[in-house]
């Protein structure tokens, strides 16, 4: 084999150098954003007291802003409490009420949809939140430029001169 490369006029003997690639910032603050995730979410385990006082909060806040739960809606909730904390369920809930989507079904589209981003505190939530705005308006800034206006001069026409214009045309 190294007589072929040799053959070719290649260098059997010597390794192609070593290539330094920058770090990419987005990947750094990506794993970053998923340490803090991480802590929080061994910061955020409650014992089963404080997560059964937590359950009745989540409760109370929907059925006083939204209406009252079924059965099968609060074993839903109490099952997202012991993997979210309560403050970003009810941080959920707030966001129906304040887009005026008061449905039981708008809330656990929320909470499934932090669950699919491994969003499990309301820190995490609102850092997303935060960043999805500032995404938003970037957008809006790079639609909304301003065209610049051409400014056309006023021509000014002699006697007679706009008449015989209008006259030869055709």
């Amino acid at each position: 084999m190294q007589k072929e490369k040799k053959k070719r006029g290649q260098k059997a003997d010597i390794c192609p150098p070593e290539i330094e690639l920058e770090p990419d910032i987005e990947i750094e603050q990506e794993i970053d954003i998923e340490l803090e995730e991480e802590k929080e979410k061994e910061n955020s385990c409650a014992t089963g007291a404080e997560i059964s006082q937590n359950v009745e909060s989540v409760f109370s806040y929907y059925e006083t802003n939204i209406t009252k739960l079924t059965d099968e809606q609060r074993k839903e909730l109490q099952k997202y409490s012991e993997k979210m904390q309560s403050e970003l369920i009810i941080n959920a809930i707030k966001e129906a009420v304040d887009y005026n989507a008061k449905s039981y079904k708008y809330v656990l589209a929320i909470l499934q949809n932090c669950e699919k981003s491994n969003i499990f505190t309301l820190n995490t939530f609102l850092k997303r939140q935060a960043e999805h705005e500032k995404q938003k308006q970037n957008k809006n800034n790079r639609s909304n430029k301003l065209v610049p206006f051409k400014t056309y001069e006023q021509r000014n026409y002699k006697d007679g001169e706009l008449n015989s214009l209008y006259m030869n045309r055709k």
